[in-house]
């Protein structure tokens, strides 16, 4: 019996940062895995990219998403203050941080499908193949990752977290504390994490008329 679930996510149209064939080509590079995966997507791009070949993903569950379905999407008018210092404006948009700081909610809601009876789950971004160099060393990996059991929850780390930074600094720029491509651990205690992110993103949305990236 498997103990880890995979969760992702992909929607369109968010930013400039890649097109949709490119996003297409690395997501189905993790969704092949014979992992147990579920994947958020919206209709019309599962219909056009996986419905017909969905015999090549046997073990990922595809759930319809729309970008509508999104908490924070749908309180994008309200951040009439976001302007974040960026060298990269087209790919670090409203919409583009509404994703990203969705991510724990998917895994919640992975975790109430539970669809694979797993005690562990596991978020890794769509296209997180961009990082690799090889296609057998991304399959070990993600194994390696899907055999391990965590109480608690771990996500890897970039910065040294004793060296804080003033609010405004984590409202305008990156900040590399952590890296949220991949991040995971038992049930209660990622329920806990989303309940927690969902409720200092709508905290943020509403005394800062803004947003700031995931990391952050």
């Amino acid at each position: 019996m498997a103990t880890t679930t995979i969760v992702t996510a992909f929607i369109s149209g968010a930013n400039n940062h890649r097109d949709l064939d490119t996003y297409m080509t690395l997501g189905a590079k993790l969704l092949v895995q014979t992992v147990p995966t579920v994947c958020f997507i919206e209709k019309d791009i599962y219909f056009k990219h996986f419905h017909y070949k969905a015999h090549d993903f046997p073990q990922t569950i595809f759930r319809l998403f729309e970008k509508t379905d999104n908490y924070i999407y749908m309180r994008k008018e309200e951040m009439s203050l976001f302007n974040p210092i960026t060298d990269n404006p087209g790919k670090d948009t409203r919409e583009y941080m509404s994703i990203q700081c969705h991510k724990t909610e998917w895994v919640r809601m992975a975790i109430e499908m539970d669809p694979f009876h797993t005690e562990q789950f596991i978020w890794v971004d769509f296209g997180i193949f961009h990082i690799m160099d090889n296609e057998d060393k991304f399959r070990l990996s993600l194994q390696n990752i899907t055999n391990n059991r965590y109480n608690g929850v771990r996500i890897a780390g970039c910065w040294d977290l004793s060296k804080h930074s003033n609010e405004s600094a984590l409202m305008q720029k990156i900040h590399w504390y952590f890296a949220g491509g991949i991040f995971g651990g038992d049930k209660r205690n990622l329920q806990s994490f989303a309940a927690l992110m969902k409720t200092a993103v709508n905290q943020i949305i509403t005394d800062k008329k803004s947003l700031t990236w995931e990391v952050n």
